[in-house]
Parts: structure tokens; C-alpha cells; sequence
């Protein structure tokens, strides 16, 4: 390998490694934490709903969900980004309503993205409210390597 390849790859390797670029064998070394939040008449009967996963990468997370919509009603759910010290970076979500069969819907990937933000986030508070029963949850979820909270927990608002 000739002076200019090998100044090459030493670079490139420095570049990766100052920007935190992940190879597709680091990808698996994120954490990922499953989530769920629902909404139901108190017999096992769902109005509304969200669940998935986020994958906490170094400072920003992506979250991968589905939403559950019952026939003829609305919902709308949000994801609330944190800092450790419970400040909102950046949030995400969607409402919708369903005309069709009571279902969880596969939705777009939500990036809550805090890369410029020191420390990340650290918690992600997911809000789903029943538009049509007029009721409300959130679960506050902690990232995985992050000790003082719960892994889980009901929000505090």
C-alpha cells in the first residue's frame, strides 16, 4: 500500500471514529427498548394505542411504531424527547382517525433527533390521547444505560 492509501484509510478510520459512524456491525450495539401504551374501557376493550421500539443511538433516538385505532375513532400520540434533567429537546407524533376495522397501523419511523444537544436523550415520555373518550396515558421510558429513573414509569406532567 502506497504513502497516499494508507493516508487514506488512516483518515477515514479517524473520520468514523470522531463522527460516531456506525459500521453495520456496530448498528447492533445500540440498545432498543420496546414500548407500550394503550387506552381501553377497563374490560380488555382497546380504544387506542402505541407501540414499538426505539433504538437509543448516541445522542438521538429512532423510534419504530404502530398505532391502534378502534373502527370510527381518533387518537393522536406523541413522543417527547428529554434531556436528563427533564427539559423537551424535540418531540413527534401523529393523529389519525380510522373508518375502517379496529387495527394497529404500521407508522412512519419518527427520528428524535438531539445530536447537537450535550448528553442526549435520556427519556422519551409517549402520550396517546382518545380524542372520542376524552382520556389520556403516558409512560416515560428511560434509555437503557441511563440509571437514575426507572426504566419505566407513568409521566409526570
Amino acid at each position: 500500500m502506497n504513502l497516499r492509501s494508507r493516508t487514506a484509510a488512516v483518515l477515514g478510520a479517524l473520520t468514523m471514529a470522531l463522527t460516531g459512524a456506525a459500521t453495520p456491525s456496530q448498528a447492533a450495539d445500540y440498545p432498543t427498548t420496546h414500548f407500550r401504551v394503550t387506552i381501553s374501557d377497563g374490560a380488555d376493550e382497546w380504544h387506542s394505542g402505541a407501540q414499538g421500539a426505539f433504538t437509543w443511538y448516541n445522542r438521538s433516538v429512532l423510534v419504530d411504531w404502530y398505532m391502534y385505532l378502534k373502527n370510527g375513532e381518533c387518537a393522536s400520540v406523541s413522543f417527547v424527547a428529554l434531556k436528563a434533567d427533564g427539559s423537551r429537546i424535540t418531540s413527534g407524533g401523529r393523529d389519525d382517525c380510522n373508518q375502517y376495522t379496529s387495527n394497529w397501523f404500521q407508522q412512519s419511523d419518527i427520528s428524535l433527533n438531539a445530536s447537537s444537544i450535550v448528553g442526549g436523550v435520556r427519556h422519551i415520555m409517549v402520550l396517546v390521547y382518545d380524542v372520542n373518550h376524552r382520556r389520556d396515558a403516558c409512560i416515560e421510558y428511560t434509555r437503557p444505560t441511563f440509571k437514575p429513573r426507572p426504566a419505566s414509569a407513568q409521566c409526570k406532567l
